[in-house]
């Protein structure tokens, strides 16, 4: 009996090794799987009308008497106010004042004094969600030219805002647009491969990103999106 006992415990003794190594191989196989994965990104794009218009005028005068130039520029103010009003715009819950600011030119250490002593300057700010009739005031502000009324016009950037203020109503549509797209190309990629694609392992949404449409139409926005998704490849 004791001449049995060796070789079959020498043969339980292989058998668990092999055992032991078919598992550790069967592990391995599956880790090696769960690594198999595509990392692709997805875009997702809508151009929108803006919903909200600032539009600050500003106008400003010059002159040697303070008080002349201050009824000037109460008078700017209404004028720009009735312009604005005729356009449809409310004056007590779409326009505001800001106070006037005044340089003293002869306080300041000029060579040569200029010809006037002050400049005082002033902006009328219409804040709306008229955005269509923001450009069409825009277009005509020649009547405060004709009137007298000297606009402060910007050398450098845009006269006016225009923004979109509902970008939460479309981030859910815009982040499955991305993820829809990103699979698309995890699809074909699997599909170059002879494989398939799985389940989403991980994914990270980017960074919503607003411009206009182009530079003549900044009452148009276009948003934009990618999103980083990694599938799961399977055989």
């Amino acid at each position: 009996m004791r001449f049995l006992e060796k070789p079959l415990a020498g043969l339980l003794c292989g058998l668990g090794v092999a055992l032991a190594g078919w598992l550790l191989a069967q592990a391995a196989n599956t880790f090696i799987a769960s690594k198999r994965t595509v990392v692709v990104k997805g875009l997702a794009e809508k151009v929108v009308k803006a919903d909200m218009a600032i539009w600050p005028i500003t106008f400003k005068e010059t002159g040697d008497k303070l008080p002349t130039l201050q009824e000037k520029m109460l008078d700017n103010r209404k004028q720009v106010k009735l312009f604005l009003v005729g356009f449809g715009f409310n004056d007590k819950e779409e326009i505001s004042d800001s106070p006037m600011s005044v340089i003293d030119y002869y306080s300041q250490n000029y060579g040569e004094r200029p010809l006037y002593r002050y400049l005082v300057q002033t902006t009328v700010l219409l804040r709306t969600t008229k955005v269509d009739a923001v450009k069409k005031a825009m277009g005509e502000t020649g009547q405060l030219i004709n009137k007298g009324i000297v606009i402060d016009i910007p050398q450098y950037g845009p006269v006016g805002e225009f923004t979109f203020t509902k970008l939460n109503e479309i981030k859910p549509e815009m982040v499955k647009i991305a993820t829809e797209n990103a699979r698309q190309s995890a699809t074909q990629f699997a599909k170059d491969s002879n494989a398939n694609v799985g389940a989403i392992k991980s994914a990270q949404q980017g960074l919503f990103i607003v411009t206009d449409r182009d530079s003549t139409s900044p009452d148009w926005k276009n948003i934009r999106v990618v999103s980083t998704v990694e599938f799961l490849i399977m055989d």
